[in-house]
C-alpha cells in the first residue's frame, strides 16, 4: 500500500513552527506582564502602608520634620506608581499585539 504524500507538508511545518513560536512569545510576554503587574502591587501597597504610617503619626506626639520626610517619601512613590503604571500598560499592548 503506498504512503499518502502532502504536497505542500514544507509549507504546514512552516506554519506549524511559526505558530509554536508566537505562543512561545506570548507565553514569555504574559510572564512579563504579570511580573510588572506584581510590582506595581507592591508599590501600592507600599504607598498604603505609608499613608497609614502617616495616619498613625499625625494622631501621636511627633515631630514637624518626621511628618515632612514621611510625605516626601509618599510623594516619591507615587511617582514611582505611575512610572510603573506606564511599563504596565506597554506590556500590556505588547500581550494584545502578540495575539492578534
Amino acid at each position: 500500500m503506498a504512503r499518502f504524500s502532502f504536497r505542500l507538508q514544507t509549507f504546514l511545518n512552516l506554519k506549524e513552527m511559526m505558530e509554536k513560536n508566537t505562543k512561545n512569545e506570548l507565553g514569555i510576554a504574559v510572564q512579563k506582564y504579570q511580573y510588572q503587574m506584581s510590582v506595581l502591587s507592591g508599590i501600592r501597597q507600599e504607598i498604603n502602608d505609608q499613608q497609614e504610617e502617616f495616619r498613625k503619626e499625625g494622631t501621636s506626639v511627633t515631630t514637624p520634620l518626621k511628618l515632612k520626610q514621611r510625605m516626601d517619601y509618599i510623594k516619591a512613590v507615587q511617582v514611582k506608581e505611575k512610572v510603573q503604571v506606564d511599563i504596565v500598560n506597554e506590556e500590556k499592548r505588547n500581550v494584545d499585539k502578540i495575539r492578534k
